[in-house]
């Protein structure tokens, strides 16, 4: 839109009604030669005024000259104003002698009809968990009754996703009296109000936790939901444990380099026995299912601090591995090395004796000892929950809920969730799902970025984003 076209519809939106009903009309430069009728429209839109102001056109232009504008005019049947003084005032209509007048006037503005839309005005409150009370000071009204726009912004408002179903959720939960349904209106939350209200400016609002917001987006795009399995066991390790920590030097490497091998090495022995897919009878998930069940009969992997990660020394990969134990992810231990049954056993610490023996077959056994073989080694090994967690491919989500929480405190993702949608009997896997930053976020959370280019992942997690309103996050779990 050019500068005309602005200054044109700033002068119609902030014309006075009060004083005189002032028609305002957008001509095109041609319209004096090709526009059918031009001088009837004129005279209609003056005809329609209650009062005669004197001239009763003002041409204006911001690009056309005085030339051209007085040849319009001329072509509208319009008369030069005998009297240049300015406007007038006159009580006889435009019917009465056949004439309208005209000048051309480079010096109207539409800042004459200037207007103010509304006050800002601060004001703080106490906001509890459910109803809160905004005391709202309202600017001094005629005590007539009327509707207004009430639009409120600040921090409450700040990190909620702009839904409707969220502004809903902000009025109606808490007992508002608004005679319509809230809207947002860029980041103010705008509430239909009828003033002066009774005695007393008060409004009541419920902020509704991330959570509870998650929980109804969902709701609103969806025939049916709930968390999947990665999910559920991701909620858990969020509710017991600190997963910012993820975030630390090899925290992430550790956890995974100690995973035992369950679901993904069924699945691989799965695929080879049929030379490289699966059975006709058995789907994808239903052969994740049958890893999980049955993936899990091996003993957990255990390893000291110099042989958890390949390039990194004991003193690199230590303060990773306490981190994690102070999360209660993974356990410290000894490692007996048993010569008569031949297996190598995992002793947690508190548990061990002064006298090695073997847990399997209660044979004296040696702990195993540093590359010196002077000091007793102590090794690490996950948790059962932790090592099911990572197993299951959760610890790349729990990181991407971890990088964004470090960004926006108030982010909230649900780890997996399990989606139908209507018409559609599918069930579909959304890795996160959930808010940050006041926008809906769903994305695919892969370990390795070769991963995103197979089966048309990418068009199927774009379309999965889109029918859950959301911005689509793509992600990759190893660093």
């Amino acid at each position: 839109m050019n500068e005309a076209s602005v200054w044109f519809w700033n002068a119609r939106a902030l014309r006075s009604h009060s004083r005189i009903d002032m028609p305002i009309l957008l001509f095109p430069e041609e319209a004096a030669e090709h526009w059918l009728n031009f001088a009837n429209d004129i005279r209609f839109a003056q005809i329609r005024s209650k009062v005669r102001p004197l001239p009763d056109v003002i041409l204006v232009s911001r690009s056309l000259s005085d030339e051209a504008l007085h040849s319009a005019a001329a072509h509208a049947d319009l008369v030069a104003d005998p009297d240049g003084s300015g406007v007038r005032w006159s009580k006889s209509s435009p019917e009465a002698d056949g004439s309208l007048t005209y000048r051309v006037d480079r010096s109207f503005k539409p800042e004459l009809f200037r207007r103010r839309w509304g006050q800002m005005e601060p004001n703080s409150f106490h906001q509890f968990t459910g109803p809160s009370r905004f005391d709202v000071t309202l600017p001094a009204l005629p005590r007539m009754r009327r509707a207004a726009l009430l639009r409120l912004r600040g921090e409450p408002f700040g990190k909620l996703p702009r839904k409707d179903s969220v502004a809903w959720m902000i009025t109606k939960r808490g007992r508002s009296k608004s005679p319509l349904p809230a809207s947002w209106h860029g980041d103010h939350l705008q509430i239909p109000v009828y003033v002066p209200w009774l005695g007393f400016p008060e409004l009541t609002l419920s902020i509704p936790r991330p959570h509870e917001v998650v929980s109804q987006l969902l709701h609103e795009v969806t025939r049916s939901n709930a968390p999947s399995i990665p999910g559920m066991i991701g909620l858990t390790v969020m509710e017991q444990s600190d997963i910012s920590t993820l975030r630390d030097l090899l925290v992430v490497e550790a956890l995974a380099a100690l995973k035992t091998e369950r679901t993904e090495h069924f699945l691989k022995e799965l695929r080879r026995l049929n030379r490289g897919g699966y059975p006709d009878w058995l789907p994808l998930e239903e052969a994740k299912e049958l890893a999980r069940e049955f993936g899990g009969r091996q003993e957990r992997k255990f390893r000291s601090a110099t042989n958890v990660l390949n390039g990194w020394t004991a003193l690199d990969v230590t303060p990773g591995l306490e981190i994690a134990c102070a999360q209660g992810w993974v356990e410290r231990g000894l490692g007996p090395d048993c010569d008569q049954c031949r297996l190598h056993s995992f002793i947690p610490l508190h548990a061990t004796s002064g006298s090695a023996v073997c847990p399997a077959c209660s044979a004296p056994a040696l702990y195993q000892r540093e590359n010196n073989k002077k000091a007793v080694e102590v090794v690490y090994r996950l948790n059962a929950f932790i090592d099911r967690a990572v197993d299951n491919g959760v610890l790349p989500r729990l990181l991407v809920v971890a990088a964004l929480k470090g960004i926006d405190p108030s982010t909230y993702l649900l780890p997996g969730v399990d989606v139908c949608f209507d018409g559609d009997d599918v069930k579909q896997e959304v890795d996160v799902f959930g808010i940050h930053e006041g926008k809906v976020l769903a994305g695919e959370v892969k370990v390795k970025a070769a991963e995103f280019s197979k089966n048309d992942q990418i068009a199927r997690d774009a379309e999965l984003s889109r029918r859950l309103g959301s911005v689509s996050l793509v992600s990759v779990g190893s660093r």
